[in-house]
C-alpha cells in the first residue's frame, strides 16, 4: 500500500472515531433533555413545616423558601410527650395553595391531654407546579419508605435537633440542616451541619445541636439528604 493510500486510510478512521464521538455526544444530550422531560430538573417545592400546641390545639405550619404550590391531600399531625415518646399521630384532608416565599397556617386540630410537643408533615400532600417531590419534609419516597419525624427547640441560645424513628433503623451520613424563624415565623436563615449517626428502631435522639441566630423564635430541624440506609 502506497503513502497517499495509507493517508487516506489513516483520514476515514478518524473520521470514523469524530462521527462515533458525535453520536455519543448526541446521545448524552438526548438522555438528559428525556430525564428533564419525564422528570423535571428544576421548580421543586422547597419548604420546611412546624407545629406548635395553644390551649390544647395543635397548629401546623408550612414555611415556603421558593415557588408556590398545592397542598391537596392527607397531612399529618404526631404528638409525644415529655419525655419525647410517640403517643398518637392524626391525618387531616386539606387542600391549600402555598403561596411563594410564605408561612402559612395549613391545619390545626386538638392535641391530645398529655401531649407535650408535636410535628407537621405535609409531604405525601404537597403537588408541586413542576415536579411531585417535595424538597424537604420527611417522610419521603426516595428516603426507602423511613418512618420518622424532627423536632427543633432553642434553649438558651443553642438549638437542638431531634429525630424520631418511629419504625426500623437507619443511619444519618452527610450533611443535616437547621432552619431558624423569627417571632412572626418569618425565615431568617439556615445552617448546616455533617453528621454522622446510627438511629436505632423506635427512638428519640439528638442527633446535632448549633448556635442559633440572637433573633430566632423557633427552628426546623432537616435530615432528608443524609439519610442512608
Amino acid at each position: 500500500m502506497g503513502p497517499h493510500s495509507a493517508g487516506q486510510t489513516k483520514t476515514g478512521m478518524n473520521f470514523v472515531a469524530w462521527l462515533i464521538n458525535l453520536l455519543h455526544v448526541k446521545k448524552n444530550i438526548l438522555f438528559l433533555f428525556a430525564v428533564c422531560i419525564i422528570v423535571p430538573c428544576f421548580g421543586q417545592a422547597s419548604y420546611t413545616t412546624s407545629c406548635e400546641i395553644r390551649n390544647g390545639t395543635a397548629y401546623g405550619y408550612v414555611h415556603n423558601h421558593k415557588n408556590s404550590f398545592e397542598i391537596n391531600g392527607y397531612v399529618w399531625f404526631y404528638f409525644y410527650d415529655s419525655t419525647g415518646r410517640l403517643l398518637t399521630s392524626e391525618d387531616e384532608y386539606e387542600y391549600e395553595y402555598v403561596s411563594s416565599k410564605t408561612s402559612e397556617e395549613i391545619e390545626h386540630t386538638n392535641a391530645p391531654a398529655n401531649a407535650c410537643s408535636c410535628a407537621f408533615d405535609v409531604s405525601n400532600a404537597v403537588k408541586s407546579q413542576n415536579s411531585p417531590q417535595p424538597g424537604d419534609t420527611i417522610p419521603t419516597a426516595d428516603q426507602g419508605k423511613k418512618n420518622y419525624t424532627t423536632t427543633c427547640e432553642i434553649r438558651n441560645g443553642i438549638a437542638y435537633g431531634y429525630v424520631r424513628n418511629h419504625e426500623n433503623s437507619f443511619e444519618i451520613n452527610g450533611y443535616v440542616w437547621f432552619h431558624f424563624y423569627d417571632s412572626a415565623g418569618r425565615f431568617l436563615k439556615s445552617e448546616d451541619e455533617y453528621e454522622y449517626e446510627y438511629v436505632s428502631s423506635k427512638t428519640s435522639e439528638e442527633i446535632e445541636h448549633t448556635t442559633a441566630p440572637v433573633n430566632a423564635c423557633s427552628c426546623f430541624f432537616e435530615i432528608k439528604d443524609a439519610i442512608g440506609k
